[in-house]
């Protein structure tokens, strides 16, 4: 029902307003029943509804004609005082509301009051409140619309707003209880010192494209113009209403035009959002050092690079005061600054926890538009919390600040601890100190791809909220997985510019003079960024610590530098080819020789001193380490072969290769450097030279592990060495080509190519190295002259490898022993196995028989 009459309405000041034909009678009722409608006068219910509702003084006027001078067309940020605790949208069809109307609601719903009861107000979606893209059709059948007509449309609009206010009545819940909320000042939006101006062709997005726009920056207000005259105006924004501004470059703004790819930004204010976009990125620093000149001086004086800025209401603590803040987001760092000027700094990557926390009714937030979760930063000296004016702001902020806390591919780009080393390498090293460090071979025998790689992709998403169970995970696992980390970074550990210096240090100073190594290591080292001096600091020590229980891992210095050279000089080591072993090996000496003198290189304070006897004090409780004890076995080794004299010789757990030889050289009458020991498994089919600092006891044990078949006919024999002085070659010759190969599983042979470097045996499906069949360390095979019986190759010249830690069972699948490679010719087999012997050995591989040697050559050459 429509009534017209002459009333007038009070406002909440009891202050008279303008009396009014034609308004609409809404009965409306509070939720104890009364009407809101309590005189005969529908506007003065409707003036109440309002009042309660929206908050603002004025009364929507149903008058044919609206002054549209009354409504501004972008509210201010000093305007925008509003306060609601529900986050829930109730979404108002509009239909065919006039344009004036339209802004009359834009007003109206940046116009709320803070005492605003929460449960009378209605939320309006701000893109339903956008003027109409098109003026055409439709302005015309605005035009010529009668004035009943557009009565009767408002008298259905208002219908609606009053269904929602009466909706709103009747399920509210007056006994609900809210967050209590209180009033913050808001930031000074113009900072004194700068005078912003800019002028440029930029690209707007309307409508779903992006359209040519001059726009014109000045330190107040943002200006788009249809015209290069600037005389059309399409946009005025001004610059105290802007919320927030950040760069674009989320993938669907990857748009080109004019094959001219554009770099996207967007300015933000309470109800609005702007993109715009360039078409080079330098265009795009420009005007966002001007839009920060704009918002924060301060801030832009400080940083000139950053992703986003704008304000926000933050408190330190959970007992600390709210205040409003300019917040700036570059690269990693969150810089903040409030009304004093003085600005602070968080280094997101040290943040903990980046989280959007609900409030709970009994926190205190800051009044603001739309009320919903704070943004939680924790770092670890203190717990920042951050609400803006709404929960889209929130969000973006949220968004943002977690993709900046993101890991990324070089080491300053990781998720740290407070003292500057990444988080993935403390985790690391403490579950391989409790649960790795007592491993035989720890990072030299690999763990399981699958957990290792997911171990790598955890902690590239979130280092700080991956946990690594032991029941889970294995030491090897997590120290393939560390390996891992450091190889795939975009620069090695040691840097390249510094690899070069290191190189001349060592092999220029030497052995000779210790103390001068390490001090020309050290100036090396100290002019290392703090995060990466702290983390190889870190490593090497923890690297040394695995050298000292090398009795139980079987890991030394050499072993480790085999195992981490690669990676630590990765640049370097990926540029030399095979035919540069030697200087290969140079490196990898230099890494051993960083990991022995890490302790001297790295010293510790008095305080590091004692934390680290205490911790391995404790370690050592928890592992009871015992030392091994006086046992010996007795052995029978043969001379020359089987059916020659044996001598019953007693081994102990340290007894090497080298002792045998100088203990049974009396009884032989020969040499001990004419002498070596030979291990001969499977009734003699296969035969291997034993390293000089072998463990013979180590040799006899790891028979006990193979199947009864393999393990019954196995003994050792001490020959004359001038049985391998063919394979002694003085230098190493490249090792790479095409060779017939048969595994475990498979009698017959195929063709593969092989290459032999840096350690490693590598076959690929062809000489081009297309594709990689499978790898070996070789620190982690065991290979022997020969082949066993019936597995027919197609030449007799073989060798067999075998993994050392891997069981040797035979089954269905794989009812071979071992690996076998098969050479053209006699010369083709002595070449492999010279290179075997030099890369798995990098030190001479007998030095006792060298003078020897060398007299032999000698002899040979008269």
């Amino acid at each position: 029902m429509m009534e017209t009459s002459k009333s007038s309405s009070l406002g909440p000041d009891g202050s008279s307003k303008n009396e009014v034909e034609g308004q609409v009678s809404i009965p409306i009722q509070n939720n104890d029943g009364t009407s809101l409608n309590d005189s005969n006068s529908s506007a003065d219910g409707l003036s109440k509804c309002f009042e309660n509702g929206f908050g603002g003084d004025m009364i929507l006027e149903n008058s044919v004609e609206i002054d549209d001078s009354r409504v501004p067309k972008t509210p201010s940020r000093s305007d925008l005082k509003g306060s609601s605790n529900n986050t829930n949208e109730l979404v108002l069809s509009i239909g065919n509301i006039e344009v004036e109307e339209i802004d009359t609601l834009k007003h109206l719903y940046t116009q709320r009051s803070i005492s605003t009861p929460d449960s009378l107000v209605p939320r309006i979606v701000p893109d339903l409140l956008e003027r109409p893209k098109t003026v055409g059709s439709n302005a015309d059948k605005l035009a010529t619309d009668s004035p009943k007509s557009r009565i009767r449309r408002k008298e259905s609009f208002l219908q609606t707003v009053a269904n929602v206010f009466k909706k709103k009545i009747e399920t509210s819940n007056p006994s609900e209880s809210k967050p209590t909320t209180i009033h913050v000042q808001k930031p000074s939006p113009f900072p004194s010192g700068c005078d912003s101006f800019l002028q440029d062709v930029l690209y707007k997005f309307k409508e779903g494209d992006f359209k040519m726009r001059w726009c014109l920056l000045r330190t107040d207000f943002f200006m788009c113009y249809l015209d290069s005259d600037l005389k059309i105006v399409e946009e005025c924004l001004s610059m105290e209403s802007v919320v927030s501004a950040q760069i674009l470059d989320d993938p669907k703004f990857d748009i080109k035009i004019d094959d001219s790819k554009l770099y996207c930004f967007e300015l933000r204010t309470a109800i609005d959002r702007y993109i715009f976009g360039t078409k080079n990125e330098n265009q795009r620093t420009v005007w966002m050092q001007k839009i920060a000149e704009s918002l924060n001086c301060k801030l832009a004086k400080e940083v000139s690079d950053y992703q986003r800025i704008g304000w926000l209401y933050t408190r330190e603590g959970l007992n600390g005061t709210w205040f409003g803040a300019w917040l700036l987001l570059s690269n990693r760092t969150l810089f903040y600054t409030t009304n004093n000027d003085v600005m602070h700094s968080i280094d997101l990557r040290k943040a903990r926890c980046i989280i959007l926390q609900e409030t709970t009714d009994t926190d205190c937030l800051p009044q603001v538009l739309e009320q919903g979760p704070c943004l939680v930063i924790d770092v670890q000296r203190a717990t920042f919390y951050h609400q803006s004016w709404n929960l889209t702001e929130t969000e973006c902020w949220y968004s943002s600040i977690k993709k900046a806390n993101r890991n990324g591919s070089y080491l300053e780009e990781q998720q740290l601890y407070s003292y500057d080393v990444p988080v993935i390498v403390e985790k690391c090293i403490n579950f391989i100190y409790l649960h790795g460090s007592m491993l035989t071979g720890i990072y030299r025998r690999t763990g399981q791809k699958t957990k290792s790689e997911q171990i790598v992709v955890h902690f590239k998403q979130d280092a700080w909220s991956i946990q690594l169970p032991p029941d889970t995970y294995s030491g090897y696992d997590v120290a393939t997985a560390f390996k891992m980390f450091f190889s795939q970074l975009t620069e090695p550990i040691i840097a390249l510019e510094s690899q070069e210096k290191l190189r001349q240090v060592f092999f220029f100073v030497g052995d000779s003079d210790e103390v001068e190594r390490i001090r020309q290591y050290q100036q090396i080292f100290q002019k290392y960024p703090t995060i990466n001096y702290n983390t190889l600091r870190m490593l090497l020590r923890h690297l040394h610590f695995i050298v000292e229980y090398e009795e139980k891992n079987l890991m030394t210095s050499e072993n480790l530098a085999n195992v981490w050279g690669v990676t630590m000089l990765r640049s370097n080591m990926d540029k030399l080819s095979s035919s540069n072993t030697e200087y290969l090996n140079k490196d990898l000496e230099l890494i051993a020789d960083l990991i022995n003198l890490s302790s001297k290189i790295f010293p510790e304070s008095e305080k590091e001193r004692h934390h680290e006897m205490l911790v391995r004090k404790t370690w050592e409780q928890h592992f009871t380490i015992k030392r091994p004890d006086n046992k010996v076995f007795r052995i029978w080794i043969y001379y020359d072969n089987k059916e020659g004299e044996c001598y019953n010789v007693e081994v102990g757990l340290h007894k090497t290769a080298k002792d045998i030889c100088e203990e049974l050289s009396v009884k032989i009458d020969l040499p001990s450097n004419k002498l070596i020991l030979e291990e001969s498994i499977l009734n003699g089919q296969l035969t291997r030279p034993i390293h000089y600092d072998e463990k013979v006891l180590d040799i006899v044990m790891r028979w006990t592990n193979w199947e009864e078949v393999d393990k019954k006919d196995n003994y050792l024999i001490i020959s004359n060495l001038d049985k391998y002085e063919p394979y002694l070659m003085d230098s190493m010759l490249p090792a790479m080509m095409e060779l017939k190969f048969a595994d475990r599983k498979a009698k017959n042979f195929h063709v593969l190519t092989f290459e032999l470097s840096c350690s490693q045996l590598t076959a690929y499906r062809d000489i081009n190295k297309t594709q990689e069949v499978k790898s070996w360390n070789i620190q982690d095979i065991e290979w022997y002259i020969g082949n066993e019986r019936h597995r027919n190759p197609p030449a007799k010249h073989t060798i067999t490898f075998i993994e050392k830690l891997a069981k040797q069972n035979r089954t269905d699948t794989a009812p071979w022993f071992g690996n076998v490679l098969s050479f053209s010719s006699e010369f083709t087999k002595i070449t492999w196995i010279s290179s075997l012997w030099k890369e798995q050995h990098k030190k001479e591989f007998l030095p006792l028989a060298m003078e020897y040697l060398i007299k032999r050559c000698q002899d040979n050459l008269k």
